[in-house]
């Protein structure tokens, strides 16, 4: 019984932070500020990295936004190159609901995604 416990409540910590998956040859990694994101403008941060973990710079870098719950698309940014491999926007995150964002970073040909799902409060 206890270990079922831990196990809900674990499950219950990790639906409330943002979820990622990194795939493709570059590492992509979002966050927030503030964190965790609210309602309005927030800027969205995206750390870039190859295979040896070093800062990738000059990168081509979109997000792509959507709330499922809704039922309805967000906007679509493209962060600017602030260098050491960050990459920063700022969005109007218009509702409280749970988003989805679509990051795709790339550069000299190579390309990593990332999928997150964030809850806006």
């Amino acid at each position: 019984m206890k270990l079922l416990t831990v196990m809900a409540l674990s499950l219950a910590t990790l639906a409330g932070c943002s979820g990622k998956t990194t795939q493709g040859p570059l590492s992509v990694v979002l966050s927030f500020a503030p964190t965790p994101p609210v309602k309005g403008f927030d800027t969205l941060t995206v750390r870039v990295t190859d295979a040896g973990g070093n800062p990738v710079s000059g990168a081509r870098v979109q997000i792509t936004s959507k709330m499922p719950m809704m039922s309805m698309s967000g906007p679509t940014l493209i962060a600017s190159d602030k260098g050491a491999g960050s990459y920063v926007v700022r969005g109007n995150l218009q509702y409280a609901t749970t988003w989805v964002f679509n990051v795709t970073a790339t550069a000299g040909g190579a390309t990593g995604t990332a999928h997150v799902t964030q809850m806006v409060k």
